[in-house]
């Protein structure tokens, strides 16, 4: 049922969710969680491999166990939403929080829903844990200042619409784009701006073509970086990628994972009449990123 799957003799407390972008709402049930080691449980995540409706992912799957980790997570648990897409409420409850988990303490937010065909409400859970003897936290759900409800979908909203800067207010972290460098067309090196070529995983989701300040971080040092994302219209480039120059870095990165951190949008992407113009627009828009960049 899960992988590596083991029950915790002493019992556990399960934080509940898809857990992408481990946003501001994702951290209060975390932390419910976590604070329940001082009653000697483990503090557990339980999510799934990929987001609910298959939706594009804000984090990968290894930043996403990190980040659990660095809050207090002591494991973190991915199950196989084609295992258990067929259980019902109360199998999934029997099955894999008590009889695989021992949970005795259940975290879980006020929309959480469980089961197949997501039949399972927290009014089922809190019947369920009652007759067995199990805690249940209800987190309330986090808004934000202007009322709307912090979520994984506001989120990916605000990315895609290049808002990347309003994206990070909800996270409570700079959304990043992981990926490992590959071998491009050498345009930037030849127009003076070097730039290092990310493949980013399948099923991430991407910011809106643009131009954006960015922040990456190499041998132990931070750098500031303009980052672009989306086709090279100049040069007739056919295929959406994410290119980032890395403002006073010289080095080779080939085969490096690297993640790039989106600060803000500084304007679309645009055919310029020459790659002279290109070249111009290129060197002004690495100036605003390291203006920005230094403002911080």
């Amino acid at each position: 049922m899960l992988d590596n799957a083991y029950s915790f003799n002493d019992g556990c407390a399960v934080a509940l969710g898809s857990f992408d972008g481990l946003h501001l709402g994702h951290r209060s049930l975390i932390a419910e969680a976590v604070a329940s080691k001082g009653d000697g449980l483990f503090a557990v995540a339980l999510t799934f491999s990929v987001p609910p409706k298959r939706a594009s992912r804000i984090i990968t799957p290894a930043r996403k166990e990190y980040l659990l980790r660095s809050l207090g997570i002591d494991t973190v648990f991915e199950l196989d939403f084609a295992s258990v897409r067929r259980m019902s409420p109360e199998e999934f409850f029997n099955d894999v929080l008590i009889g695989s988990l021992n949970a005795r303490k259940i975290v879980c937010g006020e929309d959480y829903r469980f089961g197949a065909a997501a039949a399972g409400d927290i009014e089922l859970l809190g019947k369920l844990c009652l007759e067995a003897g199990v805690e249940l936290c209800v987190c309330k759900t986090v808004t934000a200042p202007s009322g709307e409800k912090v979520s994984s979908s506001l989120i990916r909203d605000l990315i895609r619409r290049g808002r990347v800067d309003e994206a990070t207010e909800f996270l409570g972290l700079p959304f990043c784009l992981d990926g490992e460098v590959t071998e491009g067309k050498g345009l930037g090196h030849s127009l003076g701006f070097p730039t290092v070529n990310q493949k980013i995983g399948d099923g991430m989701i991407l910011p809106k073509d643009g131009v954006y300040a960015t922040r990456i971080f190499v041998g132990g040092k931070t750098y500031a970086a303009v980052t672009n994302v989306g086709r090279q219209p100049t040069v007739n480039g056919s295929s959406r990628t994410v290119e980032t120059h890395i403002i006073g870095y010289e080095g080779d990165l080939y085969g490096w994972m690297i993640s790039v951190e989106f600060v803000k949008r500084l304007r679309g992407v645009r055919k310029f009449p020459s790659v002279e113009a290109l070249t111009l627009a290129i060197g002004e828009d690495a100036k605003a990123a390291k203006e920005l960049i230094k403002a911080e």
